[in-house]
């Protein structure tokens, strides 16, 4: 974790930091009791000091993003924490195979799920985020290629 806040406070201040890992430090909300890496307590403490903006993990083989409060009062500081389903696996967990496409920059993300349809992976759905200060904030009924979005700008 050490390592974690030295590496991120030599990036640049617009940087848009990511951590990736292979456990995720929460459980998907329609999954309370699933478990998770040791320690991730510390670790959102961690993510909160080193300015983390988005958080990329699997290992449910479930597709999933939502935004995480992880500062001392939850309207202060969020990471957005992306889950990937699996690409290549059997083990679907009554999905299908899929991966996420991240696109974007400090300011604004948009998560596009990529589902296999038996030949070939093709776009899912997309959510779109946008941040005010240190939280992200869903922009609900957003689509990609929405006029009104900003996001290639």
């Amino acid at each position: 974790m050490a390592t974690l806040e030295r590496t991120l406070a030599s990036a640049p201040q617009d940087a848009l930091r990511v951590l990736v890992t292979h456990h995720p430090f929460v459980p998907p909300p329609d999954r309370p009791n699933a478990s998770i890496v040791g320690r991730a307590p510390l670790a959102i403490a961690t993510m909160n000091r080193a300015s983390v903006d988005v958080v990329l993990s699997g290992h449910r083989h479930v597709g999933h993003a939502h935004v995480l409060p992880v500062g001392p009062a939850s309207s202060t500081a969020s990471v957005l924490v992306v889950l990937a389903g699996t690409a290549c696996s059997v083990r679907h967990r009554g999905e299908r195979n899929s991966y996420n496409v991240v696109e974007g920059d400090r300011h604004r993300l948009a998560i596009t799920v990529r589902e296999w349809d038996g030949r070939r992976f093709e776009p899912g759905y997309t959510r779109q985020y946008k941040r005010s200060g240190r939280v992200w904030i869903e922009q609900i009924g957003a689509t990609a290629g929405d006029p009104s979005d900003d996001l290639d700008r």
